[in-house]
């Protein structure tokens, strides 16, 4: 009789992973992974949303969905990425992401996009600009009409 004294199993690094990495804000896995492969700080992939679909989203748009602030900010710090880059049949864009994604980080998501050049006017594939698709925690009850200042006023500066 043979026995396994010991058993390596090595997990190959997916795109997948970096999505992940994103959506927990897990900066030292984030910066692992795109440090492996740089390419997938800018890709596109399959991600499983809060809309209970498979959406097609980059690490940018996942960490913005969750309000991953130090991921977000580790994007945009290692790369020149598009910021109103638009993916999947929705046409959503990272700043989409941040207004409809539910989190109590989201002010600040919307701020550091903003400030790093997106754009507020952008629309997406039902016309809806991202001050169009605010969702705001229950708990959270001014936070909606925060999301709505801030983003309105500076669409209406963007014009």
């Amino acid at each position: 009789m043979k026995t396994i004294d010991h058993l390596t199993i090595e997990v190959e690094n997916t795109f997948a992973s970096v999505l992940e990495h994103a959506a927990n804000n897990d900066v030292e896995g984030f910066q692992l992974s795109v440090e492996r492969d740089p390419s997938t700080i800018d890709e596109v992939g399959d991600w499983y949303g809060r809309k209970k679909v498979i959406e097609q989203r980059t690490p940018l748009m996942v960490a913005a969905t969750y309000g991953s602030i130090d991921v977000l900010k580790l994007i945009l710090k290692l790369s020149s990425i598009d910021l109103n880059r638009h993916c999947g049949l929705d046409k959503t864009t990272a700043l989409h992401c941040a207004a409809s994604g539910g989190s109590v980080t989201a002010v600040e998501t919307i701020k550091i996009l903003l400030s790093a050049g997106a754009d507020p006017n952008c629309v997406d594939v039902n016309g809806h600009r991202p001050s169009d698709v605010i969702v705001a925690p229950h708990k959270c009850s001014n936070l909606r009409a925060t999301l709505e200042q801030l983003l309105e006023v500076l669409m209406v500066l963007a014009l």
